[in-house]
């Protein structure tokens, strides 16, 4: 039997073979832990992914539902623009304005654009001039988007002889651009 050891060259190859199985094992039982310990890393970071990706998740359809709830506003905002192709509403506007303050306003086509396309106007204002300023200061807060350019204010009417002003009659004009969403 080898388990009993019958001189000292057999305790010595005993013991060298129980030093490399006991070196062997422990070799494996690290490089075991250290790789479970490596998967065990690699798993949480893939949890980690996971829950982020998740947050991620929830926070787009958070989004997509605010974007669904404000969908009346989307709208509301989009009619701000004038639509270059149909200006109609626009020049109603306009005109609607100049007829509740008081003042005649006239619009004048100056698009050098398509000819379906009408973007660009003169705008003339003719009244008192404190009515033509309230023109201006309600065309300003106008609800289309729009840039205002080259305006000019003139005096209608002449000076009598005393010096004193026939009539507060002025003429407004600004050159309008409508704006299209892009």
């Amino acid at each position: 039997m080898w388990i009993i050891l019958r001189g000292s060259r057999q305790f010595w190859i005993f013991l060298a073979l129980a030093g490399i199985v006991v070196g062997a094992v422990m070799f494996l039982y690290v490089f075991g832990v250290s790789f479970i310990a490596r998967d065990w890393t690699l798993l949480a970071e893939a949890r980690a992914d996971l829950v982020r990706a998740e947050a991620i998740r929830r926070n787009l359809n958070g989004a997509e539902q605010k974007r669904a709830a404000l969908e009346p506003e989307i709208g509301v905002i989009q009619a701000s623009f004038a639509d270059p192709k149909n200006p109609l509403p626009f020049i109603e506007a306009v005109e609607f304005l100049g007829r509740r303050l008081g003042v005649k306003a006239e619009l004048t086509l100056t698009s050098s654009g398509s000819a379906d396309q009408a973007d660009a106007y003169l705008v003339a204002v003719s009244g008192s001039f404190p009515k033509v300023a309230m023109f201006l200061n309600l065309f300003e807060v106008f609800p289309f988007l729009v840039t205002m350019g080259d305006a000019e204010i003139t005096r209608i009417g002449a000076i009598t002889e005393a010096g004193v002003l026939a009539s507060d009659q002025v003429r407004f004009s600004v050159a309008v651009r409508i704006l299209a969403p892009r």
